[in-house]
């Protein structure tokens, strides 16, 4: 107690026999006192309250600060091996910055979006220094405890207070490869792990040979730098980490939750970057993926995340935390999916994800995480990691069969798989952390159990080509399928109804659909197979063969033995779609998940094609099917960020492949398919002879070998782009195996060798698309026209160098032009002399602008190249801007405008101005534009009258009256000059139509500057014959008359008539769509009026 306090009870009122409420008892004391623990006398006031400085430090003539209470809070009274300093090989850690470690950081997703670009942090999350100290933490080192904790839990287990602080972090049962400072005798088991403990004597000798240094005095307040490459380099920042670091915590890790929450937590980033390079360096390649606008930040990422997967395989050390990086990059595919890979997916990401999932495994067998497949007694206690090693060889064996069994590849897993007996009581790191978390426990052991099935069905059905195919012809399968559907319909009885959020819970649904898929179309391949004509086995001439082709489903699906499967296989395929079209967001759940899901979906595109080669399904089922898939191409480019993300790749495989549909619908003759190659009538089924392969291949060889390749996203690429399997396209296994040949389709009766192929319009267009400039709003319709065009790009440069390349036939091969609405700042106007130059088989030249004044329009037309303007994109917008023009300059807004900056209030030249209403608006040039902008003024009660060449139909004035040139100049209060630029309307307003106009005219431009001869207006609005004139584009632009700056009474703008994020999209997507248009045959949507009269 101190003095204070013992002042305050010898006062009480219970001392001095009066009842009142006893005073509140104190524990303050000065910070001086408090360091010497002492009694600290404070002073009080008259009413009560204590005061400084207290009585030593008042003798002291010290300042006299007082200290903040300690109690309450948790105020831990032991310490644990972490705090002591003896966790990592008794050398202590510099702690946490209180910036990131006295705070939670929290964030919101719309904070995380990938188009958003953060420049600072909330200071209540962070504190002051995180956001402002870039790379650097400041941290307070500690002078060490004593080694009061011993290091052999056998002898902890004396006393019970250091037996709980053991618990806390105990020793590890990991062997040479294991990081604990503890040493093991126990677990010996190989002589890896007895050079491992030598190892750890020598390495914690050297450690402690400086222990008590003076490197472990107290320096308070050192900058400490974050202990990653990265940071160290200059090439991220902490507070970008962080950002990153949440982003894939709330965007990506709920569909692959195996990263530690701890590591997720930003308060925990120093450790993390230091103990977990790998997994953190992971985390921030698949959350940079998708930022396109920031390409170095991936390219940083990736780069650094490289090198790491090099050094592990070249024997470079790697823990768990390695193991579950490569098993997060196998899932995600971020190095394919910023490459250049192609424009359409043909699973170029396979490769990429076979490789990272086999070295994560071999790491694993080295870790000794197989042993955790089993239950061990005293796990809990022998190794403070069980939770999560158990948790990652686990999802080692998920991905190793998920990824394996899509490739064709054999597994990497040697065994033991997890026990059949795990359960979400497991896996303790998933499960929900509180009431409304997300039970990750129970998602991942439906994912397992889900997984199990997928690879019984695979081992039994698929693992031997040659028990296959017998099974194909013999229909022993059946009993095996019946079986699995009991066994998936029970997976879908327990788990069917969990709740969690939609999101997720569609990833279990779609993954329950692809297995029956997977299932019943062994089924559907055997009816097929069963189907085959006898000719291809007969050394019969080819007309013979082909004069009686196999026919399959002839009649209809219910003839077939095997319908039921073949009935669920179509309903597990449209269920699937149903569900990613229905219940899976493409912006905020779609974009954000593993590959697997996207390819799930390409899988069900294709059987579903193929069931419509051989004739499955109905007239109008095939009309809902070709809806749905229509729909499905859409979400996976909507989810798409940028060409080479896995959405927009694989939409273009679906399209093109069910694009074929509509081309040769017109050749279809008949619903039924023959299975018969008319190439190679003689060849035998290949496959048919039994082989000796392991159990352990997957079906896309197996397939490939004599049953089907629907799964074989290389032939079913080459197929969709070339039109045949990317081999020999007469291989009688290929036509009998993958997509059955239609023949009124492929016409085979009519084509004796593959010389005509291209006739069949299966061949990708050699046409090729040149974009002068950028496209800022409609990039991503741009990369789609990659199924449809060769893209090329000249983003920036010289006119010079624009004619050099031309001259030298870099472009000679470009038949269209995107000419952007920034590309006169590159090459300059598309003048006489830059048109000779073009290509010779330029045909088009798609213009984003309303105007095509810098366009030889007839220079274009003597070399017959077809030009597109976007006057009906930019109608509404310059309307608008027009109708503001008009209004300010009728109230003469400037003067005001002015005055109030110059806090002038109103100022001394401020006059009244005119109302629009009575008043005659004259258009002069009604066409997009003039007719928005009388819509508008009729609504300020207006009257219409305009002026074109030739006058419009009656039901396009919408009240308007037609007048003469002269008239509307004579009678028009306002003028509104809507009209495009040529040599003949160029200065058409000038000082004699001037001279004609009605005395205080209101003059509007918001076409072409060139259209009114300035020095005319600014003479007219000097003499007031012009009232005012609102104005938004000039003749010498960017350049501005000196009578028009001059002059308060106008109203001027920088040439913004169309400056809204809506209209310029609006203006590259109709750029786009002439293009499309003018290549698939239809001509040019908007073609400038001139070639039209041609």
């Amino acid at each position: 107690m101190t003095d204070t306090e013992a002042q305050d009870q010898d006062q009480s009122p219970e001392k001095s026999g009066v009842k009142e409420e006893k005073e509140k008892r104190t524990s303050r004391a000065c910070l001086a006192c408090r360091a010497r623990k002492s009694s600290c006398k404070l002073p009080k006031t008259e009413d009560g309250k204590l005061t400084t400085p207290c009585a030593r430090c008042k003798a002291s003539g010290l300042e006299c600060v007082i200290g903040s209470s300690n109690r309450g809070g948790r105020r831990v009274r032991k310490r644990t091996l972490d705090q002591a300093g003896l966790a990592n090989n008794n050398v202590q850690q510099p702690r946490e910055s209180p910036a990131i470690s006295g705070a939670s950081v929290h964030f919101t997703p719309d904070t995380l979006s990938s188009g958003q670009t953060h420049t600072g942090w909330p200071q209540s999350d962070y504190g002051p220094s995180l956001a402002q100290s870039g790379g650097g933490m400041e941290a307070d080192l500690n002078p060490p405890a004593p080694a009061a904790i011993m290091l052999d839990p056998a002898l902890q287990a004396a006393d019970a207070n250091a037996r709980e602080s053991l618990l806390a972090n105990p020793a590890t049962r990991e062997s040479s490869t294991g990081t604990s400072g503890n040493i093991a005798f126990n677990d010996l088991q190989n002589p890896s792990d007895a050079l491992g403990i030598l190892a750890q004597i020598a390495s914690n000798g050297e450690h402690n040979s400086g222990y008590g240094s003076s490197q472990y005095a107290t320096t308070p307040n050192i900058s400490v730098q974050l202990e990653y490459p990265l940071v160290r380099e200059g090439r991220l920042s902490m507070s970008r980490i962080l950002q990153l670091l949440q982003r894939y915590k709330y965007y990506y890790h709920p569909y692959f939750p195996i990263v530690p929450a701890a590591t997720l937590d930003a308060a925990n980033l120093s450790r993390t970057a230091r103990e977990e390079p790998h997994l953190l360096t992971a985390i921030l390649v698949i959350a940079s993926r998708d930022l396109t606008d920031e390409p170095n930040i991936f390219i940083s990422c990736s780069e650094h995340m490289r090198a790491l997967v090099s050094a592990l395989a070249a024997g470079g050390s790697g823990q768990v935390e390695a193991v579950e990086a490569l098993l997060v990059l196998a899932e995600w595919t971020p190095y394919t999916s910023r490459s250049d890979a192609g424009h359409v997916g043909r699973g170029e990401e396979d490769r990429e994800a076979w490789m990272h999932v086999g070295m994560a495994l071999r790491i694993g067998y080295f870790l000794g995480l197989d042993r955790y497949s089993f239950h061990v007694r005293g796990d809990d206690v022998k190794d403070p990691q069980w939770q999560r090693k158990r948790l990652v060889w686990t999802a080692c064996y998920i991905s190793d069969r998920q990824i394996s069994i899509r490739l064709g590849r054999a597994f990497w897993s040697r065994g033991p798989g997890p026990l059949t007996t795990l359960s979400k009581a497991d896996f303790p790191m998933l499960a929900p952390a509180g009431p409304g978390d997300e039970d990750y426990a129970s998602i991942f052991q439906a994912t397992l159990e889900l997984t199990l099935l997928f690879s019984n069905v695979h081992d039994v059905l698929y693992s031997n080509p040659g028990n296959s195919v017998r099974s194909h012809l013999s229909g022993g399968y059946i009993k095996y399928i019946d079986d699995f559907r009991s066994a998936i319909y029970g997976w879908k009885s327990v788990w069917g109804t969990l709740t969690c959020s939609a999101h997720l819970k569609a990833t279990l649904l779609i993954s329950y659909d692809y297995l029956r898929l997977y299932t019943n179309a062994f089924a559907f391949h055997a009816t097929v197979k069963r189907a085959l004509p006898q000719a291809q086995q007969n050394p019969e001439p080819r007309r013979s063969a082909s004069t009686a082709p196999g026919r399959v489903f002839y009649n209809n699906v219910g003839a077939v033995g095997d319908a039921r499967f073949i009935y669920e296989g179509l309903d597990a395929a449209k269920s699937l779609l149903s569900m990613m079209n229905t219940f899976v967001d493409p912006e905020k759940s779609l974009r954000y998940m593993p590959l697997r899901f996207y390819l799930y979906s390409i899988y069900a595109g294709v059987f579903l094609y193929r069931a419509r080669c051989v004739g499955v399904l109905s007239a109008d089922e095939e009309q809902s099917v070709r809806a749905m898939v229509k729909e499905t191409v859409s979400r996976l480019e909507r989810s798409a960020m940028g060409i080479q993300h896995p959405g927009n790749r694989y939409s273009q495989l679906l399209r093109l492949l069910w694009d074929k549909v509509e081309k040769k619908e017109h050749r279809r003759t008949q619903s039924t398919a023959t299975l018969q190659n008319p190439y190679r009538p003689n060849s035998s089924i290949s496959g048919a002879t039994p082989t000796s392969n392991k159990s352990q291949d997957s079906p896309a060889v197996t397939e490939l070998m004599g049953d089907f390749s629907w799964t074989d996203l290389d032939a079913i690429g080459n197929f969709a782009v070339n039109g045949n399997g990317g081999a020999a396209i007469n291989d009688a296994d290929w036509w009998s195996g993958f997509l059955p040949a239609d023949s009124g389709n492929f016409l085979f009766d009519q084509l004796s060798n593959m010389e005509d192929w291209t006739n069949l319009g299966l061949q990708p267009s050699n046409e090729k698309a040149l974009l002068i400039g950028g496209i800022t709003h409609a990039r991503k319709e741009w990369e789609a026209l990659s199924s449809l065009l060769q893209l090329k790009e000249y983003g920036s440069g010289s006119r010079e160098d624009f004619i050099s390349r031309c001259k030298k036939g870099e472009y000679d091969d470009v038949t269209a032009i995107y000419r952007s609405n920034d590309s006169t700042a590159v090459t300059g106007p598309f003048d006489k002399e830059l048109i000779s130059v073009l290509p010779s088989k330029l045909e088009w030249i798609c213009h984003n602008g309303a105007g095509y004044d810098n366009i030889d329009v007839l220079a274009a037309t003597e070399r017959n190249i077809q030009i597109s303007s976007t006057p009906i994109a930019v109608d509404e917008a310059t309307a608008d801007t027009a109708l503001f023009l008009l209004l300010g300059a009728l109230r003469r807004i400037t003067i005001p405008f002015l005055n109030v900056r110059k806090g002038d209030w109103r100022g001394k030249n401020f006059g009244l101005g005119h109302d629009p209403k009575n008043k005659v608006l004259g258009i002069l040039g009604m066409g997009g534009i003039g007719t928005a902008v009388a819509r508008r003024a009729k609504a300020f009660g207006m009257t219409i009258q305009y002026h074109n060449r030739n006058r419009l139909p009656e039901e396009k004035e919408h009240g308007a009256k037609y007048v003469s040139f002269e008239e509307l100049l004579k009678t028009s209060d306002v003028l509104s000059l809507n009209l495009a630029l040529n040599p003949s309307t160029r200065h058409i307003i000038a000082k004699p139509q001037f001279n004609i106009m009605k005395e205080g005219i209101v003059i509007v431009n918001t076409a072409r500057g060139p259209i009114i001869d300035e020095a005319a207006l600014v003479d007219a609005l000097n003499s007031g014959k012009v009232f005012s004139a609102g104005l938004d584009v000039f003749e010498e632009e960017p350049k501005i008359h000196p009578g028009l700056l001059e002059n308060e009474n106008v109203v001027l703008l920088p040439h913004v008539g169309t400056a809204t994020w809506e209209t310029q999209k609006e203006m590259e997507v109709l750029v786009l769509d002439n293009l499309r248009s003018a290549v698939e045959g239809k001509g040019l949507l908007t073609q400038v009026p001139e070639q039209k009269k041609k």
